[in-house]
């Protein structure tokens, strides 16, 4: 059935609309500067799509994000379209999906939360045929899992995966943990300030952490340890999350983290040359040493080598 065809127009008292039902929720990450300077100027130009509760009150279809931005503006009322309170779900989630992919590029997160939502509806084979190659996404293998995993993740972090706060891979760390240490971890994120590379470096330590320590997260950054180093607001944000970065990783790597310590103490006892640098094997894995030396010109390096063969 063509629900859209059977609408009756409305005036819609914005109070009456609940936001936060995401029934229908097709989530826009991009700014909304520009949308609510037209709502403010023009007003707006497309009737939003809402849809009756058997109970009352009414729930967005289409235009959540117009009635949202209007509502912010201190609009109190809006011309819509209504849709019967026995649409289906699914049938309603076809016409956001369907107005929305028809003139939007999806981001990561936005699509993470659609591939999961219509796998959530509709029979894996019928979203494969009809819906993935709209998307853009492989019917099968690991990206369409891992957009599954990445759509049970709340606002905040898909939020702060769309302006590259943290990258993918930190989000899908997040979406294995449990509901109630994610917010505790982003909130301390948060606080440190660091960019999405660290961001991921720590949140993959935490993790691993958690699994060796068979405890949550949210215990690790609650340590005395952490607290300690993170919760005095006269040291630099950068420096405490660098001294935060350094205890999580000497728990996770203590004998990589011995050795370091070991070799940058030797290296001091060792002639100052200047241009020279001492390298270990990567990670200790052997007992050989790499050196550096850098030079300003084709005429050092051959005076270089030359010493060096005397050397030999």
């Amino acid at each position: 059935m063509n629900w859209l065809a059977h609408t009756k127009l409305h005036v819609l008292k914005l109070h009456e609309l609940d936001f936060d039902d995401v029934t229908y929720y097709m989530p826009n990450y991009r700014d909304s500067t520009a949308l609510r300077e037209s709502i403010k100027q023009v007003g707006i130009l497309n009737r939003p799509v809402v849809q009756e509760r058997p109970c009352g009150g009414m729930i967005p279809v289409l235009g959540r994000r117009r009635l949202q931005e209007a509502a912010t503006l201190g609009v109190h009322e809006s011309d819509v379209l209504v849709v019967s309170s026995d649409m289906p779900v699914s049938d309603g989630f076809l016409i956001a999906f369907f107005d929305n992919a028809g003139h939007r590029t999806f981001d990561s997160p936005t699509t993470a939360v659609v591939v999961k939502r219509l796998l959530d509806l509709f029979p894996r084979e019928m979203v494969a045929r009809s819906f993935l190659p709209i998307l853009g996404v492989p019917p099968r293998g690991p990206r369409l899992e891992r957009l599954r995993l990445l759509g049970t993740l709340e606002h905040r972090a898909l939020k702060w995966l769309a302006e590259g706060r943290i990258l993918e891979k930190t989000a899908v760390v997040l979406a294995r943990l449990d509901p109630g240490d994610r917010a505790p971890l982003l909130d301390f994120l948060e606080k440190l300030g660091m960019n999405a590379n660290k961001n991921e470096e720590v949140t993959a330590n935490l993790y691993d952490l958690s699994v060796y320590q068979a405890r949550p997260p949210a215990d690790i950054i609650r340590d005395d340890a952490v607290r300690e180093l993170t919760a005095d607001d006269d040291i630099p944000a950068p420096e405490r999350a660098a001294r935060f970065r350094d205890l999580i990783r000497s728990w996770k790597f203590p004998e990589l983290v011995d050795k370091e310590r070991e070799f940058r103490e030797w290296c001091t006892g060792l002639p100052a040359v200047p241009n020279v640098k001492v390298w270990p094997a990567r990670s200790f894995e052997n007992d050989e040493f790499t050196i550096e030396i850098r030079v300003s010109h084709r005429a050092s390096v051959e005076r270089v080598l030359e010493n060096l063969k005397d050397m030999k």
